[in-house]
């Protein structure tokens, strides 16, 4: 399941992509209907909530069921890839925490030896951007160090939790 923010002639909205297209989650909410409530709100707009709803993501598989098994010619319409913005997972995420030299061909390249413990450091959330969009390189920067990001949202808060676990 690949969820996604995106924007359709300018409005943003949350969706899930599906056999080449976007399926808008608050619409197809809404077109099944199922009334699901936040907090006294309607359905989730953004990712962020969406995320932080302890049945958001078990909301969305109910909802891509019930996509799948209605019958081609009846389905919702999904937003070709192309007619939407990809947008920033998360816009604006609460934090972003990092581990430096968590790859080996990245350490190697560095000329530095491999940490005995991680190296752990924040980004700041202005620094997500969409899949498109332009990374802007500040003009006293000669060069940009890229790196292959890898994204996971934690969806339960916990604590000293043991290896096995």
């Amino acid at each position: 399941m690949r969820l996604v923010t995106y924007s359709r002639m300018g409005v943003p909205s949350i969706g899930v992509e599906l056999n080449g297209g976007i399926l808008d989650i608050p619409d197809a909410a809404s077109h099944f209907g199922r009334k699901y409530h936040v907090r006294g709100q309607s359905f989730p707009s953004t990712m962020l909530d969406l995320l932080q709803w302890p049945s958001g993501i078990d909301v969305v598989r109910q909802i891509i069921e019930r996509y799948e098994s209605t019958p081609e010619g009846e389905r919702l319409m999904t937003h070709p890839t192309d007619s939407v913005t990809l947008e920033a997972p998360i816009p604006r995420p609460g934090k972003i925490v990092a581990l430096g030299k968590n790859y080996l061909d990245h350490v190697e390249e560095t000329g530095s030896d491999v940490p005995e413990f991680p190296v752990i450091f924040a980004k700041f959330p202005s620094s997500v951007i969409g899949p498109d969009d332009s990374i802007v390189i500040p003009k006293v920067s000669s060069e940009i160090d890229w790196e292959v990001e890898l994204g996971v949202v934690i969806g339960k808060s916990c604590k000293d939790v043991t290896e096995d676990k």
